[in-house]
């Protein structure tokens, strides 16, 4: 008879503790949410209660970047009866099982907790990472991290599954498999075998995509490449504009860089391997991002912070393994708490009651956006359609009134990829024709009569008296725009 294992009670109590922090932290960012998330959001309601994937019901798109992402908002939204609800679960489900899976890894590479516990504080507390909670940031961190770990014991196909999960939450999750099936130690039949388990994983939703939505990636890859670099910033240096931007939030994320030199050939293998893997992929990344010379969304570098953090989390346990023996054990609980010290650093500069998120490129926080959403729920027709000029998330989301971009609206995109010519490129070209064979042209969402306009450096929450198209005006304020005046005006 197969022996049955049980958990003792006290751990069983320890675990929803724990979930219940994780949960009240979530919440305690609620306000901090980027626009970018409310994507997802709206994309994840309009599943749950319409049955579209889209923006509005009967209008498909397809620039939701991660629809693994929309697909658990979506599936933990629909209990609850709120998908905001649902990211701040659905994130602290998350962080629990990266906490599970970093102390499994520690544990294989140190035979101790420290590298899981270090890492851990360094990924939650990050200031850039949790200015991307409702994105699929911490989702794509924790399969990244469940990739590496199921790489070091050789679970192979398991391995293809969470690769394959990575994919969905990120197309570039691809190029992790790029880096870890040539590491394999394994014979090329295996390598197949993975290869085959992989394409199974990922094939129901790109067979859809490619079929029902025309494209086998998000629209939003062929919209961001179309926009190209930010003045004189492009992903390539995009963190020299944001050291600029935001000094303190950047070099807080930024703090443990320089413990990622370290004496890497007196380490075991594989330590040498796991830190050889994310190397490469956040090299690689880098490189393909860079070569796609796409703007420097700050969600974009995750891809570099994760290996960085994990790497810097194996050189400081390194560093601290002098301090297991003797007196100086007692202070290794609260070196692993020492990442936290920026995020309680950042805190302590801004005020504790965070009302956006620490590095952001929106041009009003969410609370702002959520008061000119609902009043345009109030104020204007069901059927009006907005021109949004700018950003479409949150005013989408609260408003519940079309709002009409290329984000929104498939025949919009369409148009783009139409103008956008590789037939030139040898390689390019007929990808890109293979990857649109089954585009259908798109019925557009109604016209506007209404937009939101922007103006710079601009105050007060009245119309300007030259302007009777003015239906509304509120003042929006981040520290990437500063004051500006946000205005709903009627199109002539």
């Amino acid at each position: 008879m197969q022996k049955v294992v049980r958990v003792p009670p006290r751990y069983l109590a320890a675990a929803v503790v724990a979930l219940a922090d994780l949960v009240f932290y979530v919440f305690a960012f609620r306000h901090t949410w980027i626009d970018d998330t409310y994507i997802q959001l709206q994309y994840a309601r309009t599943l749950i209660e319409h049955g579209t994937w889209g923006f509005y019901a009967g209008h498909p798109a397809n620039t939701a970047t991660s629809p693994l992402n929309v697909l658990l908002i979506a599936l933990v939204g629909l209990p609850l009866g709120s998908v905001e609800w649902a990211v701040i679960l659905l994130t602290a489900l998350e962080l629990a099982a990266m906490l599970g899976l970093l102390l499994l890894l520690s544990h294989r590479l140190f035979d101790g907790v420290f590298f899981g516990w270090f890492a851990f504080v360094a990924l939650v507390t990050n200031p850039l990472l949790l200015s991307t909670i409702g994105m699929e940031s911490f989702l794509y961190a924790l399969l990244l991290i469940a990739s590496v770990y199921l790489f070091l014991v050789r679970r192979w196909l398991l391995m293809a599954v969470t690769l394959g999960l990575l994919t969905l939450a990120r197309p570039d999750g691809v190029l992790l498999l790029a880096v870890l099936l040539p590491l394999a130690e394994i014979p090329f039949r295996r390598k197949a075998a993975v290869l085959g388990v992989y394409a199974a994983t990922i094939a129901p939703w790109f067979i859809f995509s490619w079929i029902y939505l025309g494209s086998l990636v998000p629209d939003t890859l062929v919209i961001k490449i179309e926009q190209t670099a930010w003045g004189w910033a492009s992903f390539a240096d995009g963190l020299a504009l944001y050291l600029q931007r935001f000094p303190l939030e950047t070099m807080l994320s930024l703090l443990l860089v320089p413990l990622c030199i370290f004496p890497l050939w007196r380490c075991g293998g594989e330590i040498v391997r796991t830190v050889t893997v994310l190397a490469a992929f956040g090299g690689l990344h880098y490189m393909v991002y860079t070569a796609l010379d796409v703007p420097p969304y700050h969600w974009y570098y995750v891809s570099q912070l994760v290996p960085m953090v994990l790497i810097a989390s194996v050189a400081a346990t390194h560093h601290v393994a002098r301090l297991r023996q003797g007196r100086f054990r007692r202070v290794l609980p609260v070196v692993a708490l020492a990442p936290a010290a920026g995020l309680l650093l950042l805190l302590g500069n801004e005020g504790f009651s965070l009302r956006e998120a620490p590095i952001n490129t929106n041009w009003a926080t969410s609370d702002q956006y959520r008061e000119i959403g609902l009043w345009m729920q109030r104020n204007l027709d069901e059927e009006e359609a907005v021109a949004p000029r700018g950003e479409i998330g949150t005013l989408a989301f609260y408003s519940d009134r079309y709002l009409v971009d290329e984000f929104s609206d498939m025949s919009i995109a369409d148009a783009l990829i139409d103008e956008a010519n590789y037939d030139d490129l040898p390689v390019v070209g007929p990808l890109v024709a293979l990857n649109f064979l089954w585009r259908q042209d798109h019925t557009p969402l109604p016209a506007p009569s209404f937009e939101v306009v922007y103006e710079r450096k601009a105050n007060g929450s009245q119309c300007p008296t030259d302007d009777p198209a003015c239906w509304l005006a509120r003042t929006g304020t981040t520290e990437w725009i500063g004051q500006n005046r946000i205005l709903v005006r009627a199109i002539a």
